[in-house]
C-alpha cells in the first residue's frame, strides 16, 4: 500500500510527497529494488543526493540489471562530482539500455570531465548528441 502511494505521488509530480510513504515501503520491505529504486529517484530530486546514492545502490545491488537505476545512480553521482564513480554506473546503464540516448550524452559529459575525449565523441554520436567539432581548414 505505501509503495503504490508513492508511485502515485510520483506520477502526479509530487516528488516530496512520495518520499515518506516510500522511505517506509522500504524499511518494511527492504529487499524491493524497485521502491529503493524510486526513493533514490525522489531523494535526488530534492536534492538529498547523499541518501538517494544509497537507495540507489541498494536498488542495484538486489538487481544488477536494473537499468534506470545504473543510470539514476549516474546523475545522482554525477551531482556529487565522482566522476569516475558516474562513468561506472552509466556504462553498466548503456549495457542494459543501449537506446537510451539521454544516458549516452551523460556518459559523454562524464568522459569530458575526466579528459577522455575520444569516448565522449564515440559516446555523443551514440547518444545522438552533436560531436565534438574539430578544428581545421575551411573547404573553400
Amino acid at each position: 500500500m505505501l509503495e503504490a502511494v508513492g508511485y502515485s505521488y510520483i506520477n502526479l509530480n509530487r516528488i516530496p510527497q512520495a518520499i515518506q510513504p516510500l522511505d517506509r515501503a522500504a524499511k518494511i520491505d527492504s529487499e524491493n529494488y524497485l521502491v529503493h529504486g524510486q526513493l533514490g529517484y525522489c531523494l535526488e530530486t530534492v536534492g538529498q543526493v547523499g541518501a538517494a546514492v544509497s537507495h540507489l545502490q541498494q536498488a542495484v545491488r538486489l538487481n544488477p540489471n536494473y537499468g534506470p537505476g545504473w543510470e539514476q545512480l549516474g546523475f545522482a553521482y554525477q551531482k556529487q562530482g565522482k566522476h569516475f564513480d558516474a562513468i561506472k554506473a552509466y556504462e553498466r546503464a548503456t549495457q542494459l539500455q543501449p537506446d537510451s540516448g539521454l544516458t549516452w550524452r551523460q556518459l559523454a559529459q562524464e568522459y569530458r570531465a575526466v579528459g577522455r575525449l575520444a569516448d565522449a565523441e564515440r559516446a555523443s554520436a551514440r547518444g545522438g548528441g552533436r560531436t565534438v567539432a574539430r578544428v581545421g581548414k575551411k573547404k573553400s
